[in-house]
């Protein structure tokens, strides 16, 4: 049973549960300035449709986690591909079902997600060969649509400024996701910017991007387009930037026999949660003030 367990926790790709909730509640503290009991509707929500494209996404990366992450579930043939798409579709319709009991517009957005989903991994259609998918898809299924959820949660005004931002910041971080699939998507004509720039580029390239959006951030608190007490979640955004760039410089994540994912996309992951929740922890001060 332990094993069982084991292999479909390796399935899911459980790291992804940290982004989904913790967005989840990044995107609260934004949107209403407290944690809302109601944001357990897109956390279930999210989180199933997460499994879905994790599950049904391993079911045609077979071939290239044979070469990349051979020690997975279905390339080890410890799972068999007809109970992953099982599992696939009863996440999708779990989390479809979660949107139910939220609104009609929530339902418009997590089919949104299931679409993008297949348009990424089917065979046929497979918009994960193309350049940029990662960063295009990604942001959206991570960053647009779990902040888009929240707020048909809790009401209230969205504030399409942060919507953005935390959009930006998942389509910045998302080619750290290709480097740990280098070696087998060059070998199945997979475009990414990993393979087209390089590995050292590409990190360069993403830590330049968190500069630069966060010092557009400080650009617009300078002309008093955002509250000036944001300037801490800036500060503190160009700390977390600065630790990460060294845990890049330094080679600290350097690893092989990946099951799930490389430490070096769990390190990103927590940088963006963190400047996403240094956002929301002002906007809560500035709503009890």
């Amino acid at each position: 049973m332990s094993s069982i367990l084991k292999n479909i926790c390796y399935l899911i790709l459980p790291e992804y549960f940290i982004i989904t909730i913790f967005s989840v509640i990044a995107s609260s503290l934004v949107i209403s300035g407290r944690i809302d009991t109601f944001i357990i509707l897109p956390i279930f929500s999210l989180s199933f449709a997460m499994i879905g494209f994790n599950t049904f996404n391993n079911i045609f990366d077979v071939d290239i986690d044979k070469i990349n992450k051979p020690d997975r579930p279905i390339p080890k043939g410890v799972i068999k591909s007809k109970h992953v798409i099982l599992l696939s579709f009863f996440s999708f319709f779990s989390a479809f079902l979660f949107s139910l009991l939220i609104d009609l517009y929530s339902v418009f957005l997590i089919n949104i997600f299931i679409i993008m989903a297949f348009l990424y991994s089917l065979p046929k259609l497979r918009f994960k060969k193309y350049l940029f998918s990662s960063n295009i898809i990604g942001s959206v299924i991570y960053g647009a649509i779990p902040f888009l959820l929240v707020w048909r949660s809790v009401g209230g005004e969205i504030p399409f400024y942060f919507l953005l931002f935390f959009t930006l910041l998942i389509f910045c971080m998302a080619p750290i996701k290709d480097i740990e699939d280098v070696k087998g998507e060059k070998i199945h004509a997979v475009k990414t910017i990993p393979i087209f720039i390089g590995v050292k580029k590409t990190t360069n390239l993403v830590i330049f991007l968190f500069i630069v959006l966060n010092t557009m951030n400080l650009i617009l608190i300078l002309l008093k387009f955002i509250p000036l007490e944001y300037i801490y979640s800036v500060f503190l955004s160009y700390l977390i930037i600065y630790f990460l760039n060294i845990i890049y410089r330094k080679n600290i994540i350097k690893e092989s026999n990946i099951i799930t994912q490389s430490k070096l996309v769990t390190f990103t992951m927590i940088a963006v949660i963190l400047i996403e929740l240094s956002y929301g922890f002002v906007r809560v001060f500035l709503i009890a003030s």
